[in-house]
């Protein structure tokens, strides 16, 4: 998954426009199970970590995700799915900005109060995937 077209490897011309090449492509597709899986783990090692129950985590900002089913993502780790908090269907994908952006987001919206405990994760281009409890 990524976008290949772009910079000096594959100059967007209009040829790749017309093909939507300078879009996100999805090579090759990833096992649907793979993030509720590991995002449910990581929610419950960060947890047990900073010693909080997960239904007391009161936001999980997910910038990149788009998709209202994933919001049952968090489920799985008992965290509140209504905790979860996107950005990317209001301001498109907008690079490693989103993690600022949806913090930014969330505190204008009330859903982030000072000594409140959220959740920020993030999954790369690669698949890799990061979590960090605040």
């Amino acid at each position: 998954m990524g976008i290949y077209a772009g910079g000096t490897h594959q100059p967007v011309n209009a040829g790749v426009l017309a093909r939507h090449e300078h879009q996100l492509q999805f090579v090759r597709k990833f096992p649907k199970e793979l993030n509720p899986e590991i995002w449910s783990r990581m929610a419950l090692e960060l947890c047990t970590r900073i010693g909080v129950a997960p239904a007391e985590v009161t936001t999980i900002l997910s910038p990149r995700s788009t998709s209202t089913p994933s919001g049952k993502r968090s489920t799985g780790s008992g965290c509140p799915a209504k905790a979860r908090h996107t950005i990317m269907h209001d301001y498109g994908y907008t690079g490693s900005a989103c993690i600022p952006m949806a913090f930014n987001d969330a505190w204008e919206k009330g859903m982030v109060k000072s000594g409140d405990t959220y959740f920020h994760r993030q999954r790369r281009w690669a698949g890799s995937f990061a979590a960090a409890a605040v």
